[in-house]
Order: C-alpha cells, then sequence, then structure tokens
C-alpha cells in the first residue's frame, strides 16, 4: 500500500514528465489552461497548470535548444507569435530560423557569447536585434544558462529573452536630446565667437580690398619702361582671391551668428533656384547644372534671401564634389502625405561616408582643405527656422542627395 510520501513524489514525476511533454510537443497553443473535469482537479494537475501557465504565459520568451548529437531539439514558447510574428510551429521546425532573423550586425555578439557561455559554463548575456516576420526591428535581451549531464556533458541551453525596443527607443531619444544640448551649446558659443570675429574682422578687410582695387590696375598695367614684373599680376592675381575668401569666410561667420527669423513672402522657387546657380562657382566649365521644376508647383511662403543661400550653399558643395563632366541638379514637388514642399539637390560626385552623415551639420567641421565648416551648419539652421528638416543620403561614390522639407506657408 503506497504510503502519502510515495503517492506526493509520484504526482510530482508526473507533473514533470507532462511539463517536458508540454515544452517538447509541437502543438501546444497559448491561452488559459484548464484542468480537465476528469482529472478531479487533483493536487498534481493544478500544480501541471500552474506550471505550464508560468511558462507560456509570462511576458517573456521561453526557450530551450538541445546540444545532443543526433537529436537536435528546440523548444520556444508560443509568445513568439506575439513578439516577431512568427507561430510557435514555424519556429520550432526551422531550427536555424533564428540566425536568418537575427541582425547581420548583431549576429556576432551572439557567437561570441554562445563561445564564452559553452566554454565557461556560466550564464550568457546578449541584447540583439531581431527582424519580425514583417521585417520591423525588435531588440530583445536574452538571459540562457549551460545544462550538463552528471558526466559533465553539455544537455542543452535553456532560458528567457525579453523585448526590450521601448527601452532602447527611449535611451536613443534621451541621446539624441543630449547630443541636442550639446550641441546647442557649442552653436551658442561658436556663434558669438562668430559674431565677434566677423565684426572686427570685416571693416580692416574692407579697407584692405578698397586699397587693393585702387592700387591692382597701376601696378599690373604699366607700359614701358616701368613695365612690372610678370610676377606681379600672379601675385595680384592671388591677393584678389584670398580676398574674396576672406571676405566669404567672413560673410558665413556672421549668416552662422545671425538668429534672425525668416521674412516670409511668396517665393517663386525656379527663381530661387536661377538666382542659385547664377551665384555659384563651377571649378570646371564642363560641369553641369540642371533643374527639374513642376510647371505648376505653387510658390511657398519662405525668406527669400535666406532659402538663397541654402542652394546657393548646397548646389556650391555639390559642385565641389563632382568630377569635370558631373552634374548638380535641383528639383521640387510637393509631398503627397502632408502638403510640405520637397526641395533636392542632388549630385553624382564621390558621396559621404555613412559614419559622416551627422558629423557634417556639426559647426567647423569639415573634409574640404579649405573648407570652414559652415555652410552645412548653416543650411540646417535657416531650414530649422522655417519649420522645416533636412536629410542627406549617400554612399561612397554614389553622389549625394540632399532633402529639404519646409512647410508652404
Amino acid at each position: 500500500m503506497p504510503t502519502d510520501e510515495t503517492q506526493s513524489f509520484g504526482e510530482l514525476v508526473g507533473v514533470l514528465e507532462s511539463l517536458i511533454g508540454a515544452l517538447r510537443g509541437p502543438g501546444s497553443e497559448r491561452g488559459q489552461l484548464v484542468v480537465k473535469s476528469e482529472d478531479g482537479g487533483t493536487p498534481g494537475a493544478r500544480t501541471e497548470a500552474r506550471y505550464r501557465a508560468l511558462v507560456e504565459q509570462i511576458p517573456a520568451l521561453t526557450f530551450t535548444v538541445s546540444l545532443e548529437e543526433g537529436t537536435p531539439e528546440l523548444y520556444v514558447g508560443p509568445q513568439i507569435e506575439e513578439l516577431l510574428g512568427f507561430t510557435q510551429k514555424e519556429w520550432m521546425e526551422d531550427p536555424i530560423l533564428w540566425f536568418r532573423q537575427c541582425h547581420p550586425e548583431d549576429r556576432d555578439i551572439w557567437h561570441q557569447e554562445f563561445a564564452r557561455g559553452i566554454a565557461t559554463g556560466g550564464p550568457f548575456h546578449a541584447e540583439c536585434r531581431v527582424f519580425a516576420k514583417d521585417g520591423h526591428v525588435v531588440w530583445l535581451r536574452g538571459e540562457a544558462r549551460l545544462v550538463r549531464s552528471d558526466r559533465g556533458e553539455p544537455l542543452f541551453i535553456q532560458g528567457i529573452a525579453f523585448d526590450i525596443t521601448e527601452s532602447k527607443l527611449a535611451e536613443k531619444k534621451m541621446k539624441e536630446a543630449q547630443e541636442i544640448r550639446v550641441l546647442n551649446e557649442r552653436l551658442n558659443a561658436v556663434g558669438q565667437m562668430a559674431a565677434s570675429i566677423g565684426h572686427d574682422l570685416r571693416n580692416p578687410l574692407g579697407a584692405i580690398r578698397n586699397a587693393w582695387a585702387y592700387i591692382e590696375p597701376r601696378v599690373t598695367t604699366a607700359a614701358g619702361p616701368a613695365a612690372p614684373d610678370p610676377r606681379i599680376a600672379q601675385l595680384g592675381g592671388i591677393i584678389t582671391r584670398e580676398l574674396a575668401r576672406c571676405h566669404t569666410i567672413i560673410g558665413e561667420l556672421l549668416e552662422f551668428a545671425r538668429d534672425r527669423a525668416p521674412n516670409r513672402v511668396r517665393c517663386s522657387i525656379a527663381q530661387l533656384v536661377d538666382e542659385a546657380f547664377s551665384v555659384v562657382t563651377k571649378p570646371a566649365a564642363t560641369m553641369e547644372l540642371s533643374s527639374a521644376l513642376p510647371p505648376d508647383l505653387p510658390d511657398p511662403q519662405l525668406d527669400f534671401d535666406q532659402m538663397r543661400q541654402v542652394l546657393v550653399n548646397l548646389v556650391q558643395n555639390g559642385l565641389e564634389s563632382v568630377a569635370p563632366n558631373g552634374c548638380v541638379n535641383v528639383s521640387a514637388h510637393i509631398d503627397d502625405h502632408d502638403g510640405r514642399l520637397v526641395l533636392e539637390v542632388i549630385d553624382n560626385g564621390r558621396g559621404i561616408a555613412p559614419d559622416l552623415h551627422e558629423q557634417i551639420w556639426k559647426p567647423l567641421f569639415t573634409t574640404k582643405p579649405r573648407g570652414t565648416g559652415l555652410g552645412l551648419p548653416i543650411v540646417a539652421n535657416i531650414v530649422q527656422r522655417h519649420g522645416g528638416h533636412v536629410f542627406v543620403e549617400s554612399a561612397p561614390g554614389r553622389g549625394a542627395t540632399f532633402r529639404l522639407f519646409l512647410p508652404m506657408s
């Protein structure tokens, strides 16, 4: 006659066997677990229901992976469908599905952590991005442990994974806010410095330009015995060119420091583009400037002078990045989704490396040997003052597209 102790032990074994069967069974469904009436609501059945509910209904994904040779087995909880859109059956029948869905940039993280965990027997900890069935990215944090036999052989890995997408997005927003704060502090400091330097240098530089304008024709065009050394004309050209460059730099410093609200008026985009094309300098005469503007494009309310400066800066940058036979194109259209004006400046030049897409908007950052690092920050400031946004799409050797989104009024 079995004692109470042996009966309890038998019920516990039955619960564990049933639970293992549920974990490895392909057809388990997520939902409320009901104890069958014929079980009489026995303590064993109730315990089984509680354990199965714990595994299959907690707000996290449970999994086990067999490491035994010849019998690869995988279990994943039904939470996988809510998390990634795959059914439990789809995931368990394809042992390498997780590898295909793991973000390519994060696969090495899993490999390294797996190798470390196997070697040390310690717990696994990893965070990575996984593509859901519909293509969107889900951040997961996995926690797992290696289970060994009494002979020390690895049997399986068991673990749990949590959806940390929201916390990752919050971290990203916090980081962006911190970067914006630091950038604004830097902008204020640079703006104050730029205003001071610009005002201090503009007057003496203007006096030098006026003096040289008077001297140049008298020292470079004399005839007869007083004819100047041929090098004077060459050096005079350098003086003229460098004075013009100094004038441009000071103009950029003052424009960057000026926080002037846009004076909005109805502007013809075609006229803006024409004026920008007339101001820029082609490093090679064979370079091409073109535009693609719909004839029925409505006139937005913009600050004409500020937006002309935006186009001049972007078009000039494009000309300086293309080959002698390259092209810079300006196009515009109305966004079908929100009715904003979309301006695009597109070049077929050398392109911009992805790791520089954020750097190029920072004041004083430049990749040009003689650049000021203010052209694109001025563009961003003007566009933001108009309530718009500017983005860059580019890759090395594939040109660049600067896309501006601006409200019509």
